[in-house]
């Protein structure tokens, strides 16, 4: 069959060089995964075409795609002025050079709307205000589908955010505080069996040979040598304080993990954290493989 539907993000493979199949792509801001799926491997084009649009659809809910207002308000590889949306050009006019402050947005897709002021009318500052205010406002009826919650996580104790602090003029070169201090205070930690930790590491170590990150594949002691050797963190695949008292923890209930993937897995959502991550890594590392097994189904593979 060659007159397959043209799919967003999902093509047919038909060289030469590799089998026939289907490749799927997902671009979260400005990093691509991509997967590809065998006609042979899952018994036909279109088992295999189920599986990348499955894979594709797992993509865009673990990663959900940038909204519109937030693709708007990045700063482009391209950005001279420092302001997005404002720039300072340059024109010819019967012989004369002139320059203005343009500000550019898209209130809809195939539409854009610029607005220059010119420099000798408002003097520099002036057009570039005028500029600024001019993006600002035009960007008001594009709508924003960022979480309502997306930088609460940069939060400051005033009730700002740094985003805020950053459009500041140098919030930081002043800024200073006092540590040090001793102070005396109570808390309730809930309790963890040390005993765990020791075992589960020599079980992974008689099992694989050396410690390294069961997310990432990152090995200390491959990196830092005799530094490294023997530090790995280990996390509770339910975490310590979802567990009622008495809890029964078994080594299978904890994974080796670095310390970078161990904080993005606390940042937040634990559970749909460690889902992205294992996502982001296994489009990273390697092409996914289903269960060729004889009671599996041809469907997407498992992680």
């Amino acid at each position: 069959m060659d007159n397959w539907p043209k799919i967003r993000g999902i093509s047919r493979l038909d060289y030469v060089s590799v089998p026939l199949g289907w490749r799927a792509r997902y671009t979260r801001e400005g990093v691509t995964f991509t997967a590809d799926f065998s006609d042979t491997t899952y018994g036909s084009p279109e088992l295999a075409l189920n599986a990348a649009k499955e894979w594709h659809e797992e993509a865009k809910g673990l990663l959900p795609p940038m909204g519109r207002r937030a693709y708007a308000e990045q700063k482009k590889v391209t950005n001279t002025s420092g302001i997005v949306g404002v720039r300072r050009i340059k024109g010819e006019r019967k012989g004369h050079t002139y320059w203005s402050w343009m500000a550019s947005w898209t209130p809809a897709k195939g539409k854009t709307i610029q607005k220059k002021f010119g420099v000798l009318k408002h003097g520099e500052e002036g057009a570039k205000k005028l500029a600024i205010e001019a993006r600002a406002e035009g960007m008001k009826n594009i709508e924003d589908q960022w979480p309502e919650d997306y930088w609460d996580y940069r939060r400051n104790p005033d009730g700002t955010t740094f985003k805020e602090h950053n459009d500041e003029e140098h919030p930081w070169k002043d800024l200073h505080g006092h540590e040090g201090t001793k102070q005396h205070k109570e808390h309730i930690v809930r309790e963890r069996d040390r005993t765990l930790r020791h075992a589960k590491l020599e079980q992974f170590l008689e099992d694989h040979g050396r410690l390294f990150c069961e997310v990432c594949d990152f090995c200390f002691e491959t990196e830092y040598g005799l530094l490294g050797r023997g530090i790995i963190e280990v996390h509770h695949t339910l975490p310590v304080a979802d567990m009622e008292e008495g809890h029964k923890t078994r080594l299978k209930d904890l994974i080796c993990i670095c310390a970078n993937c161990h904080l993005v897995v606390h940042n937040g959502d634990h559970y749909l954290n460690m889902q992205k991550l294992k996502f982001i890594y296994s489009a990273k590392k390697t092409k996914k493989k289903p269960d060729t097994s004889e009671t599996a189904a041809p469907t997407k593979p498992s992680d």
